[in-house]
């Protein structure tokens, strides 16, 4: 973990420590992993700094507070609603129901029922409201998508590649036909 403002904040978290376990048992420790769930540890540290702007306060997986947390991943992530970074608004949300999912599972091991309905309901939430934050960053990533220049070779290109393959190719067939004739006297 790099150590800045956000790996402060994401090794000082239980919650996103206990998603980073859960990649880590889900990976089998596989050191080729770490990168992934270092940045996605980072993510959710990102979001986490954004609420801590935005509310001051403790923040929390409730459903009381998903407006909160749609409010500061906006925040978080749109730049002028150009959204600078579309793909990590869009994957903050399944992040957030990851991390809720994490919860439950840990609520449902302490038989804490009210925690364990409150977690669905917010995972129930993220489902159905995310694409408040998500809308704006598919059709930012739509427009780059159609607007990305393809540069296609020129046509004197094409045909000079054409004539040097012709030409490479009429070399080495006399080689294969040499290579053809010893076979049969080796044969013979």
């Amino acid at each position: 973990m790099r150590k800045d403002n956000v790996g402060e904040i994401t090794v000082k978290d239980a919650l996103i420590l206990e998603y980073g376990r859960s990649l880590v048992r889900r990976f089998g420790n596989d050191k080729e992993q770490y990168g992934y769930i270092s940045g996605k540890m980072r993510q959710l540290g990102r979001l986490l700094i954004c609420l801590h702007k935005l509310c001051g306060m403790k923040v929390s997986l409730h459903p009381s507070m998903f407006q909160m947390v749609v409010s500061a991943a906006q925040e978080c992530y749109d730049m002028n609603h150009t959204y600078g970074m579309p793909s990590q608004a869009i994957k903050s949300g399944q992040l957030l129901e990851i991390v809720a999912e994490v919860k439950l599972a840990q609520a449902l091991e302490r038989c804490d029922t009210d925690a364990a309905e409150t977690n669905t309901q917010f995972i129930k939430l993220c489902e159905l409201e995310w694409t408040q934050v998500s809308a704006t960053p598919l059709r930012n990533l739509s427009e780059c998508k159609q607007n990305g220049v393809k540069l296609l070779p020129l046509t004197e290109d094409v045909v000079k590649l054409n004539e040097h393959l012709d030409s490479e190719g009429s070399k080495h067939a006399s080689v294969f036909e040499q290579q053809s004739d010893d076979t049969e006297s080796y044969a013979a």
